[in-house]
């Protein structure tokens, strides 16, 4: 019109004819078909491949393209009837003049030009991503975006990853799965939240009783997935209600080795599993308990319905999964149970200085758990060989969802060390509910919720009787 308003028009392009209405809506278009060969789509992306060419022979599409005299050029898809399935663009660039193409690439859209996604391909490396829109009523239901990207790293070698994430009409998270070329896999909840991680479980080995004793950090064992630690009464049956139970029994996702793990001298028990192998045959075996350490199955079980002490265990038993460990290229190690299932991380470091004649030395280790949350490490100080401070604390989350944080502080007053310990209780939500620290003089101090002081109770098994109370107000005698 006279304000340059869009009435209606025609465009051609190639062998197609686009009928446009009112403001560029596209009417129709039309094709003539005389002449048009066809191409093989079947290599192109899945995604592709779903979102154009459903309905189609993969290996028959007809296709007109147009090469561009900057190198790239664009293909039309239809099908036999002329209608336009959709479009692909290809790009390609010698940035530098030598010859030698640096990066190229792919775009596609609807039949409307709607971007679905791309490929692309550099010095640095390569990917794709493409989104499936689902419509309800007219509206966006939500998007599926998947992609894949490989890159080299420091060292030269191929790294990778694929992912597949789910978003609302508002590109808000919904779901989501991503994993790496190193086994890794990664599961989102909504607005990013890590639900679980997992790891190839190719090649790895468990920890022994050993290591499982070194590793203070409880969380990121896998020892007592199936049966918390507790008292086991002779000839007694061990509770099945860890974080893998269901039911009072065990089902796990693969056949695994069983654990035992005893926090005294159980050598002379015997531990009847009831169980089920990967077949699902019936499995029975006898373990022999540990001292003060962890016994292992020689079956793997599917299932567990039952673990019977024979004999009278002296203290704490817990049942679980074997631990594994695995340490990356920058010296941070991963554990993990037999399911692949992250537990957590653990980092250390160590630096020293020296000032005059004075040397200086610090050191330290941390955890945390599958979500990176900080679940506590230890640290110290030495000045010419000497501990000045140390601390240690860790935080265990118990099944009803309270946690427990322990710890202990150590410093160097003179030539006396002085050490101090605490034990804080917390509900599901971080809310302090009551504790107790001990201070080097053995005086235990009992915290109520919220921090609240509830009082003290001094150790007086070294103090001295007094014979003589005259003078002492009455107030303070009992």
């Amino acid at each position: 019109d006279e304000n340059y308003n869009m009435i209606s028009g025609t465009e051609t392009r190639g062998n197609t004819t686009t009928t446009f209405g009112a403001n560029w809506v596209i009417l129709s278009q039309e094709t003539s078909m005389v002449g048009v060969g066809t191409v093989d789509v079947s290599g192109l992306p899945a995604s592709v491949q779903t979102l154009l060419f459903t309905g189609e022979t993969l290996t028959a599409v007809k296709a007109l393209t147009e090469d561009f005299s900057w190198g790239g050029s664009q293909t039309t898809y239809f099908d036999a009837n002329g209608n336009v399935l959709g479009y692909m663009d290809t790009y390609s660039d010698d940035w530098d003049g030598d010859g030698t193409v640096d990066s190229s690439g792919t775009s596609f859209m609807d039949e409307n030009w709607n971007h679905i996604g791309g490929t692309y391909s550099d010095e640095w490396g390569s990917g794709s991503n493409f989104t499936v829109v689902t419509y309800v009523n007219g509206e966006i239901e939500s998007r599926l975006e998947s992609g894949t990207s490989t890159w080299k790293n420091y060292d030269g070698d191929d790294e990778s990853r694929t992912f597949e994430y789910k978003y609302d009409a508002d590109w808000n998270l919904i779901e989501g799965e991503e994993t790496s070329s190193d086994g890794t896999t990664l599961t989102y909840g909504a607005n990013w939240e890590v639900l679980g991680s997992k790891v190839s479980m190719a090649n790895m080995v468990a920890l022994t009783s050993a290591q499982l004793v070194a590793l203070t950090a409880t969380p990121l064992k896998a020892t007592s997935d199936f049966s918390q630690a507790a008292e086991v009464a002779a000839g007694g049956a061990l509770v099945l209600a860890g974080k893998l139970a269901a039911g009072g029994s065990i089902t796990n996702e693969t056949a695994q080795k069983l654990t035992i793990t005893s926090a005294a001298d159980d050598s002379a028990v015997k531990f009847n599993i009831v169980g089920t192998a990967a077949d699902g045959s019936e499995l029975l075996e006898q373990v022999t308990g540990a001292n003060a350490g962890t016994a292992t199955s020689q079956g793997l079980f599917k299932t567990i319905a039952s673990i019977t002490a024979v004999g009278d265990p002296v203290g704490l038993v817990s049942a679980g999964g074997e631990t594994f460990s695995k340490v990356s290229d920058w010296g941070q190690t991963t554990y993990f149970d037999s399911n692949g299932a992250i537990l957590g991380y653990y980092d250390n470091w160590a630096d020293s200085y020296q000032e005059g004649s004075e040397l200086y030395e610090h050191s330290g280790e941390s955890y945390m758990d599958a979500s990176w949350n900080h679940l506590g490490g230890s640290s110290s100080s030495y000045l010419n060989g000497v501990l000045m401070y140390s601390s240690s604390s860790i935080k265990v989350e118990n099944l009803d969802g309270t946690s427990t944080e322990t710890g202990t502080n150590s410093w160097l007053e003179g030539s006396t060390t002085m050490t101090s310990s605490f034990t804080f209780n917390f509900d599901a939500n971080g809310n302090m509910t009551g504790g107790s620290e001990v201070r080097p003089d053995g005086t235990t101090v009992n915290l109520g919720a919220d921090w609240t002081f509830l009082g003290e109770v001094i150790d007086v098994s070294g103090a001295t009787l007094l014979t003589n109370t005259s003078g002492i107000p009455a107030a303070l005698l009992s």
